[in-house]
C-alpha cells in the first residue's frame, strides 16, 4: 500500500455517494484515487510530481448542515473548486474528475483529505 505524505496532491474521482457523519449530520463522501503530488516552483507554478498508485483509495468528506449557514457556505464553496456547476445536489457528479486535495498529518494518522480549501 502507497502512502503518502502530507500535503497537496492531485487526485481523481472514483466514486461518490451519501452517508451520515458521526454527529448524524449529511454527508458526502468522495473515494479518490491519488495522481501527484503538487509542489510550487519559486515563481509559484504548480509542480506535479507522478507519484506510485495505492491499492486504496483515500476518503474525501464534506459536511452538509442546512441549519449551520456559515458551514453550508463553506461546504459549497469545496464543491465549486471542486468542479460543481449544479444548482442542488441532486447535480453533484464528480465522479472522473480532478480534483486538489490536501492531506493533513494530525487527523486519522495521516490519511485525513480534503477538498483543498486554501484558495477559497
Amino acid at each position: 500500500m502507497a502512502y503518502y505524505e502530507p500535503g497537496l496532491h492531485l487526485a481523481r474521482v472514483s466514486k461518490q455517494g451519501w452517508t451520515d457523519s458521526k454527529s448524524g449530520k449529511p454527508m458526502i463522501v468522495f473515494e479518490v484515487t491519488i495522481l501527484a503530488k503538487i509542489s510550487y516552483d519559486p515563481e509559484g507554478t504548480e509542480c506535479f510530481n507522478e507519484l506510485q498508485p495505492s491499492e486504496y483509495d483515500q476518503i474525501v468528506r464534506i459536511v452538509v448542515d442546512n441549519a449551520n449557514p456559515e458551514g453550508m457556505d463553506y461546504a459549497m464553496k469545496k464543491l465549486r473548486y471542486a468542479g460543481f456547476t449544479g444548482k442542488s445536489f441532486i447535480d453533484l457528479d464528480l465522479e472522473g474528475k480532478e480534483v486538489r486535495v490536501k492531506n493533513t498529518p494530525h487527523d486519522h494518522n495521516g490519511k485525513n483529505y480534503d477538498v483543498y480549501p486554501d484558495r477559497l
